[in-house]
């Protein structure tokens, strides 16, 4: 079975590796701080801007988090020049912002123009040990000073998106999805804030990998597994070791834990949690949109039309409960609806009509009934 190209919606850092980048981009940062900064400076900082847009991303991404991180955090008040304060040595800044004339620059007219950054061609000594901080957060190595939150991550409707996280694990997140990773020295997070991701956790005991979505927590050390975060509530289906679900500390009504194995599946709602086992070729047919399939076996209509809908902006509607009650099976592209729609009006007696945004199978006699 052929796989779908993944459809990139986050931008991807190539050639020079993206520590590299991340690096010399906070080094400009840091620099573009100094007294002594000057036009010959400046014009080195554009043309390195303008040598590569994984450059200008790297640092539009890093200032952003800079000014964020200026806003938000604390630091020391007498912290020497170009140092990072330790934790234990930090005040509000806050109590110590000051104003700072800004410069625009203009990226190269072909780098993307969400790789444009305001500029200031000096910065207050405080917010220099700022950027070395964002540096050693964004590298992985510092967690005295990590973004509110962490990064984050999203696809549109009908993408599919890799996401390489610091500690070797990896995310793949599914249609219309998105999360944020902050990763400290005692714990991985990831909040699933919509959709669906799939992890593939890279084993460390001493630090567990968390999953928080809507109240809840999916925890695990070194495993395969996927969670969904819809209106009917929260699915785990685990393909590989074990995870636990718990609530989330003043996350809303608890739950019982429950210990997920391979081949679990776990829908937990407003009624508790249910969990099932399930044969493994049902829960690998669960995670085919993976490779961009949906597979369905003896799937009522209505259902599956429902998981269409979450790959495709067209929606499909069905009407009459005998029609959505139709079982159906096959392998189907997510993002291919009409093909999908064409196959249903071949196999069974339904008649399509095309409205709008919206594809609407009735059943035949309805249709000539209203004509």
């Amino acid at each position: 079975m052929a796989l779908i190209p993944i459809k990139k919606t986050a931008v991807k850092l190539i050639g020079e590796s993206r520590t590299q980048v991340e690096a010399e981009a906070a080094a400009w940062i840091v620099k573009r701080g100094d007294d002594g900064w000057t036009p010959e400076d400046g014009a080195k900082l554009s043309a390195w801007l303008e040598a590569s847009a994984s450059h200008c991303v790297a640092f539009a991404r890093l200032d952003s988090a800079w000014q964020e991180a200026a806003r938000l955090k604390a630091l020391n008040a007498g912290a020497p020049k170009g140092a990072v304060p330790t934790p234990g040595h930090l005040v509000p800044v806050a109590a110590r912002a000051q104003s700072v004339d800004s410069t625009v620059l203009t990226a190269h007219s072909d780098v993307p123009a969400r790789a444009q950054s305001t500029l200031s061609p000096r910065r207050p000594i405080f917010l220099r040990a700022i950027a070395a901080g964002v540096l050693l957060a964004a590298m992985g190595s510092g967690t005295w000073l990590l973004l509110p939150r962490g990064s984050a991550y999203q696809t549109e409707v009908g993408g599919l998106e890799a996401v390489p996280m610091g500690d070797g694990s990896a995310v793949t997140l599914n249609t219309d999805s998105r999360i944020r990773v902050n990763l400290t020295e005692t714990e991985r997070l990831v909040e699933l804030e919509r959709g669906e991701a799939f992890f593939d956790v890279a084993a460390d005991p001493s630090r567990p990998f968390v999953v928080a979505a809507g109240g809840e927590r999916v925890v695990a050390i070194g495993t395969q597994f996927s969670v969904r975060r819809g209106e009917q509530g929260l699915r785990v289906v685990v393909i590989e070791g074990r995870v636990r679900l718990e609530s989330e500390a003043g996350g809303g009504p608890s739950i019982a834990p429950a210990e997920l194995g391979a081949g679990d599946t776990a829908h937990s709602g407003e009624e508790g949690v249910l969990v099932q086992q399930k044969p493994m070729a049902e829960v690998s047919a669960a995670l085919s949109w993976r490779k961009g399939f949906l597979v369905f076996h003896e799937t009522p209509l209505a259902e599956a039309v429902r998981e269409f809908n979450r790959y495709n902006v067209q929606h499909v509607v069905v009407e009459g409960e005998s029609i959505g009650n139709l079982l159906i099976d096959g392998n189907f592209r997510a993002t291919n609806v009409q093909a999908f729609i064409r196959l249903v009006e071949q196999g069974f007696p339904v008649s399509v009509e095309r409205i709008d945004d919206r594809i609407v199978v009735r059943a035949k006699q309805q249709l000539r009934s209203n004509n």
